[in-house]
């Protein structure tokens, strides 16, 4: 009796997993990481750039953050809020923004900046470029993220020579 007991026990351990799969699904997909894949902005400036501290993206006034919220075993995280700080140099502020990612773990958050201040210059050939160098953070509820970027080049102006 003890043997049939202990044979049906091993067989619903065995099929429950099939039958309830939906729950297994929800303990998994704790967001860990964000992968920026984009950040466009306005102002015609785009692109990620070296101005000799390091590779991060240029950006001015208003940005569109892109990218996929990430577990830590790398599997997209779906219908889960995501949200950015920035700490700009004028007025010394930190800027935030918010949004939820879709099905696939995607997401899409515009966030206003404002203007930088110019504190770093970088000389080229024919200007001169002003830029800030801001802090980026991600957040999902309360919890810091990881992130592929963690800087931000904050373009204010450029002068001709």
């Amino acid at each position: 009796m003890k043997k049939i007991g202990l044979l049906f026990m091993l067989c619903l351990a065995a099929v429950l997993p099939f039958i309830f799969p939906a729950q297994q699904a929800a303990a998994a997909g704790v967001p860990y990481k964000a992968s920026i894949s984009n950040i466009s902005t306005d102002g015609g400036v785009y692109g990620k750039i070296n101005y000799g501290q390091g590779q991060f993206w240029r950006v001015k006034y208003n940005i569109t953050i892109s990218g996929t919220l990430l577990d830590e075993n790398g599997v997209p995280v779906p219908n889960t809020p995501v949200s950015f700080e920035a700490d700009t140099k004028v007025g010394n502020t930190t800027k935030t923004a918010a949004g939820t990612t879709d099905e696939n773990g995607k997401f899409d958050v515009p966030m206003y900046l404002g203007p930088a201040a110019g504190y770093y210059t970088y000389y080229t050939s024919v200007s001169v470029h002003y830029y800030d160098i801001i802090p980026f953070r991600v957040y999902s509820g309360d919890a810091r993220l990881l992130s592929t970027d963690n800087s931000l080049y904050h373009f204010a102006y450029q002068v001709r020579r």
